[in-house]
């Protein structure tokens, strides 16, 4: 799911520092 939001680049298994 973190994959689709935007300036996420990582996996989806990885939270993007944005939703930190």
């Amino acid at each position: 799911h973190w994959a689709r939001l935007p300036g996420s680049r990582k996996p989806h298994f990885q939270k993007p520092p944005d939703l930190e």
